[in-house]
């Protein structure tokens, strides 16, 4: 069974514990504070009011306590990404609400890394090369998306690279580049390492060379040391400034329609996220209280 295919597993075995402890809460909750209180409001003629402060306190509770709990998480989350990158002198912020992104410049270079759903982190640096480069661990699932695109990858007799996929638009470019001496040993550091990651790419497009890592082979531990996010950092660096060392690619490719569109997304404010889920929380709690009103209504009427 393939990597991907485990981490799909883990990531549904993931989706199910969530879901099946959060029945295990709502489920109990709901008959104390709901519908007990609705009991005993019909059958011993108690005050309406019963029902509806508890029902208010179940709201409060359900709302409350699960906006408290993915406060915790983003926070949490929040300062063990700055650990990792803001040594590095990028500036972190909001990332889609719920996320962080990283910006700054390390000597020339101007560096961003992103962490949002997925897990996915995307380290990139910028760079001049409009020409494009994939580097990926040799896998099944890369073999057989590749053969189902209909793309190529390079026949590489270095040895050294035999654990890896390597696609390019550009040929002889991609070999003169990795015959460069020290780049077998910065792509093993990119992507053989030992880590939670599940899929590990290097990038090399128009303008950016992208380090995308991928899912969670644990099912919730997630951690990742300081050094670990250097490395990836300073190996992107160096890689590109070899890249760049090499003679101009011959074939050239400047940005697709949908990679302008994700970056127009990432630019975006992360507060327009933000009003999209206080919006969504307040027709939540509309609903509910327009549920509570007729219920209200239906039970004073009797």
């Amino acid at each position: 069974m393939s990597e991907l295919v485990r981490g799909a597993q883990r990531g549904c075995l993931r989706a199910l514990s969530i879901r099946v402890l959060a029945i295990l809460v709502v489920v109990p909750l709901g008959c104390l504070l709901i519908l007990l209180p609705a009991y005993l409001v019909m059958q011993m003629d108690l005050s309406i009011w019963v029902l509806v402060i508890s029902s208010a306190l179940y709201l409060l509770i359900l709302f409350g306590g699960g906006g408290g709990l993915l406060a915790f998480t983003v926070y949490r989350r929040s300062r063990h990404l700055d650990a990792l990158f803001t040594p590095l002198g990028l500036r972190g912020s909001l990332y889609q609400f719920f996320f962080r992104q990283y910006h700054g410049r390390i000597g020339d270079r101007h560096v961003s890394a992103y962490f949002f759903r997925g897990p996915t982190l995307d380290i990139e640096v910028g760079t001049s090369l409009q020409t494009r480069l994939t580097v990926t661990e040799r896998d099944v699932d890369t073999s057989v998306l590749a053969r189902t695109f209909g793309k190529e990858p390079l026949s590489i007799a270095d040895e050294r690279l035999s654990d890896l996929i390597i696609f390019g638009i550009d040929e002889k470019w991609a070999r003169a580049l990795l015959r460069e001496e020290g780049v077998s040993d910065l792509l093993h550091q990119l992507i053989r390492f030992e880590g939670p990651f599940v899929r590990r790419q290097v990038l090399l497009g128009p303008a950016r060379l992208r380090l995308r890592l991928f899912g969670n082979r644990n099912l919730f531990r997630f951690d990742l040391k300081p050094e670990q996010a250097e490395r990836w950092v300073r190996g992107l660096l160096t890689l590109i400034k070899m890249a760049e060392t090499v003679p101009d690619p011959e074939v050239l490719s400047e940005e697709t329609g949908a990679e302008r569109l994700a970056t127009s997304i990432r630019q975006r404010s992360p507060y327009t996220w933000m009003a999209i889920t206080l919006v969504a929380i307040l027709a939540i709690y509309a609903c509910a209280g327009a549920v509570g009103v007729a219920t209200f209504l239906f039970l004073t009427a009797r």
